[in-house]
């Protein structure tokens, strides 16, 4: 009471930080104030709150000086709890932090039963040193999130996508058909070429091709958008080169551009290698917006809550291929059943031991059995029976799983799932050999940007802003305590 001494922001900070366990928790400055008010009767102005709020991060988190301290002993536990996985950590002469790189050995052991497609991408981490989280993931047959690994660099650059990709490369190596997709950031250009050569080939997202479309290409951009998008998801050349042909009409300069690119990159038809109809990196999208809040954390709490996060999705997708009792999983299955509905009223005439004509009124497509191919191209480049290979298995009375891709059955799925992702147990248990204790890692070079670091990236051109909507008069652009509009009744 009185001046209320005893209440400093240690104490305070004691109090609250179990409000902070959970990373998706906002607990603001003004929270703070309402609660010790309300529990405490402990006036206190917003400031005096914000130290307390981080006073009780440090607590439960720990300080980004310590967590790039603790780091060599965290993935020394990451390899002793789970055995088989690859950690790996760079400094540069004077100690300083480089790099970090961590794939557990479920995902390892995991990914040759997924898809060969791995998406990459990077976030920028909000801490105060900054950096960058280089992510790499693919498919499971259920069409889920598989994560490969994880790696925090100083930036995206030529230098940290090739320490990256050699990582990857140690760890997972080369895959037939594999095919890497990006965001078209040059670095990341540059690193496959380097790392990977012409084994690999390197697939651009569409998404962000088509934003570099719309800003190129301004006055035209709402009717290049859905013919790009409709040339992109074209099956057949003849398809493909129709919507070339219309943009090419529509502005003359597309259709270089577009070949700049490299048709193989972006388009279905084109592809050299199978890309399962992932035309965006969309799976790393989505792989940011669950580790999202987790980009403020430490260095070594971040890599925890990847793994966690990785252990959780694990677990999940484990007991989905476990409860599945069909053939395929549960996506593929309904694709396949909805095929087959509208596979009946085809006909169908053998000109072949192997070779199908299969018509619908004027249309005629040719289906090969042996070569599992078909000119409309799905049954190919989806790697599932179209309706015109249905209509065959159907006539000849033949089971048409024999004829579906691996990677969307159940067994593929329980073996990519098979090993387990272990907990660490808490730090007071570790037992870390004297050699990795005394390993030093500093925090990395570079001046810390004084205020508050930036919780949100910068929207491109063509993307939407959120604006702000007052609460006084409801008119966007300001708030209400900046407004100067009479209330709306």
């Amino acid at each position: 009471m009185g001046s209320q001494c005893q209440a400093s922001s240690t104490v305070i900070a004691n109090i609250i930080k179990h409000k902070f366990i959970d990373v998706k928790t906002i607990y603001t400055p003004n929270d703070i104030r309402r609660d010790m008010k309300n529990d405490y009767s402990v006036d206190m102005d917003y400031w005096r709150a914000w130290r307390c709020r981080g006073k009780a991060i440090d607590l439960i988190r720990g300080t980004p000086k310590e967590s790039f301290a603790q780091l060599p002993s965290y993935l020394h536990m990451v390899k002793t709890t789970n055995p088989g996985s690859y950690v790996k950590l760079e400094t540069d002469e004077d100690s300083a932090f480089l790099y970090a790189f961590m794939a557990l050995n479920a995902s390892i052991k995991g990914w040759k039963h997924c898809m060969p497609i791995v998406v990459v991408d990077g976030t920028f981490l909000k801490g105060p040193y900054g950096g960058t989280l280089l992510a790499a993931s693919t498919h499971d047959s259920a069409g889920k999130i598989f994560p490969l690994a994880y790696a925090v660099t100083d930036s995206e650059n030529n230098n940290s996508w090739n320490w990256f990709f050699e990582s990857m490369m140690e760890v997972y190596g080369v895959r037939e058909g594999m095919c890497i997709i990006s965001d078209r950031h040059e670095s990341i250009k540059n690193a496959i070429t380097d790392v990977y050569g012409e084994e690999v080939k390197h697939g651009v997202c569409i998404f962000h091709l088509l934003n570099n479309l719309k800003v190129k290409f301004r006055r035209k951009q709402k009717e290049i958008k859905d013919i790009f998008l409709a040339a992109a998801k074209a099956y057949t050349e003849t398809e493909f080169n129709y919507q070339i042909a219309e943009m090419d009409a529509l502005d003359s300069r597309v259709k270089p551009y577009l070949e700049d690119v490299g048709y193989e990159k972006w388009a279905l038809s084109k592809s050299v290698h199978n890309r399962f109809n992932i035309m965006t990196s969309n799976t790393a999208e989505s792989l940011n917006a669950a580790i999202n809040k987790a980009r403020e954390l430490p260095v070594s709490m971040l890599f925890e809550y990847l793994r966690s996060l990785t252990q959780r999705w694990s677990y999940k997708n484990r007991h989905l291929a476990r409860c599945t009792i069909t053939t395929l999983m549960p996506k593929h299955e309904e694709s396949l059943r909805e095929s087959f509905i509208n596979c009946i009223k085809l006909e169908v005439e053998q000109t072949s031991d192997e070779i199908f004509k299969v018509s619908n009124g004027d249309k005629t497509n040719t289906v090969n059995i042996m070569e599992r191919t078909c000119t409309c191209k799905r049954f190919q480049l989806d790697m599932i029976p179209c309706i015109h290979a249905l209509a065959v298995f159907n006539d000849r009375h033949q089971d048409p799983y024999k004829y579906c891709s691996k990677y969307y059955t159940k067994n593929e799925m329980l073996a990519a799932y098979e090993d387990i992702v272990y907990p660490i147990a808490n730090e007071e248990s570790w037992d870390i050999p004297i050699e990795i204790k005394n390993q030093v890692v500093l925090t990395p070079k570079g001046k810390v940007k004084a205020g508050r670091p930036r919780k949100q990236r910068i929207k491109g051109p063509t993307e939407k802003s959120n604006k702000n909507r007052c609460g006084r008069c409801e008119k966007y652009g300001h708030n209400k305590k900046t407004c100067r509009n009479p209330p709306k009744n």
